[in-house]
């Protein structure tokens, strides 16, 4: 069954970039995209992350993600932040790391 969330990554484009800062103890860090047009660092919070198995980000990581806009009437109003992010494993060649 497909999951809902890959239907909801339709509507905008998917954009790449690098994790640049990961707090562990927190479960958030800031993901810089490939994309200038997005701006600076994007925030990045554990909950976004698409795949449940997995635990945190790490600094140097790929990524793909969906971008949204905070609404939320707090001083984060208008920032942009990092939704449906995947580590973006590329082209490996066969075998698992």
């Amino acid at each position: 069954l497909p999951s809902p969330a890959y239907r909801m990554g339709e509507r905008g484009r998917q954009y790449a970039g690098l994790v640049t800062t990961w707090v562990e103890e927190k479960g958030y860090g800031f993901i810089s995209p490939s994309d200038s047009k997005l701006g600076g660092d994007l925030f990045v919070h554990i909950d976004a992350i698409r795949d449940r198995g997995v635990q945190g980000l790490k600094r140097g990581d790929r990524v793909k993600f969906d971008v949204e806009l905070n609404t939320n009437p707090t001083k984060n109003s208008g920032k942009k932040f990092a939704v449906n992010v995947e580590i973006d494993r590329g082209k490996r060649g066969g075998g698992g790391g």
